[in-house]
C-alpha cells in the first residue's frame, strides 16, 4: 500500500483546498492509510488472493550446499534474486564470496547466471565469458528456501559443458564414494541418475539454461537492473539460439 503514498498528500490537498481548511497531522496520517487502502482495493484486485513468493525479486540471500548426512560444506554469500516463480529461481553473482568449509574461500571473477528448478534434481551455473556460456550443473536435491537463505543438497556427481569441448560427467569416484558413506537409499541414486538422463536430453535438445535466447534474455534484464555493464555483450538481443 506504500506504493500510493507519495499520491496521498496531493489528494488530501487538493480536497482540502476549497474549504481553506487547517487539518492535524494526525488526521493527515489516518487520511492517508484510508486512502491506500481504498488504491489498494481497486487498483489491485486480482492480487488480493495471490500469495507473495519470497525471495522477493531483488533481494540478496546466501545459498548453501550440503552433504545428504546434513554436513554444510559450501556456501555462497551475497548472491542476488532475479527471478523466482513456482518453477525455478534465478539467481546472479558477480565477484560473490564463497565459503568453504574445509578449504579456502574464494571468489566468483565472472559474472555468473544461475538457474535453479524447485522441481528438478539439479542446478546449473551459466559462467559468463566475454563470448561464450561455461554451464556447470550439479546433481541435486530440490532447493528450499528459509531464513534468507536457498539450500539443497549435493548428490557429487557434477556435469561440465563448455564451449569447444566434450558434454562430461565430472566427479563419478566421488559419488560413488559418497553413495557408500552417507549411505545412499536406491531411491536416491535412482532419482541422480535420472536427473542424469534429463540434463543429457536437455542438452541435446537445445532446451531451458542451453539455449542461448534464455540466457541472453536474463543477461539484457540483469544490464538493465545495472548489475553488468550496459556493453556486456552488446548483441545479446539479436543473438540467435544455438
Amino acid at each position: 500500500m506504500a506504493f500510493y503514498g507519495k499520491f496521498n498528500k496531493k489528494i488530501i490537498d487538493n480536497a482540502i483546498q476549497p474549504y481553506n481548511l487547517i487539518i492535524d497531522k494526525k488526521i493527515r496520517l489516518f487520511l492517508s492509510i484510508i486512502i491506500d487502502a481504498y488504491a489498494w482495493k481497486v487498483y489491485m484486485p486480482k492480487n488480493k488472493n495471490k500469495e507473495i513468493m519470497f525471495p522477493l525479486l531483488g533481494a540478496i540471500v546466501n545459498v548453501q550446499a550440503y552433504k545428504y548426512n546434513g554436513y554444510l560444506y559450501r556456501q555462497w554469500n551475497g548472491v542476488k534474486v532475479i527471478r523466482n516463480t513456482e518453477d525455478h529461481f534465478v539467481l546472479f553473482m558477480y565477484k560473490t564470496k564463497v565459503a568453504e568449509t574445509e578449504k579456502t574461500s574464494w571468489m566468483y571473477r565472472e559474472p555468473v547466471i544461475w538457474f535453479m528448478p524447485k522441481n528438478e534434481n539439479f542446478n546449473a551455473l551459466i559462467m559468463l565469458k566475454k563470448r561464450h556460456n561455461y554451464i556447470y550443473i550439479n546433481l541435486a536435491s530440490n532447493p528450499i528456501y528459509e531464513d534468507n537463505t536457498i539450500k539443497f543438497i549435493d548428490f557429487d556427481l557434477d556435469i561440465k559443458c563448455y564451449p569447444n569441448k566434450p558434454f562430461t560427467v565430472v566427479d563419478r569416484d566421488e559419488f560413488l564414494t559418497n553413495s557408500v558413506k552417507y549411505q545412499y537409499p536406491d531411491e536416491v541414486k535412482k532419482m541422480v541418475y535420472e536427473a542424469l538422463e534429463t540434463v543429457v536430453e536437455k542438452e541435446k535438445t537445445n532446451q531451458y539454461f542451453f539455449k542461448n535466447k534464455l540466457v541472453n534474455y536474463y543477461i539484457d534484464i540483469i544490464k538493465n537492473d545495472n548489475s553488468l555493464p550496459y556493453n556486456f555483450r552488446e548483441k545479446t538481443k539479436n543473438s540467435r539460439a544455438k
